[in-house]
């Protein structure tokens, strides 16, 4: 995908890959039974993800393949004014056992509800400045995001010039996370700049 800096560029609409590859794997369990073993998207917790990639195990592989092309063309079509190269592939590997392998797969349970929780979050623009034009006021970015032996986890940078709004999207997150049974780590926080109406620094 195109990608880029979730703080200049989040508001141009561009495709996250990790929310995508998500949306794609949901639509696909509607299909067949999908079990995830593991998934890698992103770098940087402050840039747009523009590659992820999952392993899963399923039940019935023509199926999965023919909602993978399905969401393909649509979310092709979707994005074609900001993601013009955007592509998706699936790939059928020899088959992995249920137990025994380098990494066990989750259960459908566990499978369904990492998928559910990475789907039910909020990301990109919450909200745009009513008094600075074309200012994006609150905002976050899911840049990483990792399944590897059984431990789930993701990454968000979280922006607000207004410091209620970024506390009260801070609890948001927190919320949605402890239900789906997730626990959130906040770090490297630092003020937002909030818009004064008659600054001195300005007006001189």
């Amino acid at each position: 995908l195109t990608g880029g800096h979730s703080g200049t560029e989040i508001h141009k609409g561009r495709a996250n890959a990790m929310l995508l590859l998500f949306r794609t794997i949901m639509e696909a369990s509607r299909e067949t039974g999908v079990r995830l073993i593991s998934i890698s998207a992103g770098t940087k917790d402050n840039a747009i993800p523009r590659e992820a990639a999952a392993t899963v195990v399923v039940e019935d592989f023509s199926k999965f393949l023919h909602s993978v092309q399905i969401s393909e063309k649509n979310i092709q079509r979707e994005y074609r004014a900001v993601d013009p190269g955007l592509q998706m592939t699936a790939k059928e590997e020899s088959a992995i056992p249920e137990s025994g392998a380098d990494e066990d797969p989750l259960t459908m349970e566990d499978t369904r509800r990492v998928i559910a929780l990475a789907n039910s979050l909020p990301s990109g623009v919450q909200r745009m400045s009513d008094e600075v034009d074309g200012l994006t006021e609150t905002s976050l970015n899911w840049g990483i995001t990792s399944l590897t032996d059984g431990e789930f986890s993701m990454c968000a940078s979280v922006r607000s010039s207004v410091a209620s709004a970024l506390a009260a999207l801070v609890q948001k997150i927190n919320w949605i996370a402890s239900a789906y049974g997730a626990e959130t780590v906040e770090n490297g926080a630092y003020p937002p700049w909030e818009w004064v109406e008659h600054s001195k620094l300005r007006t001189r």
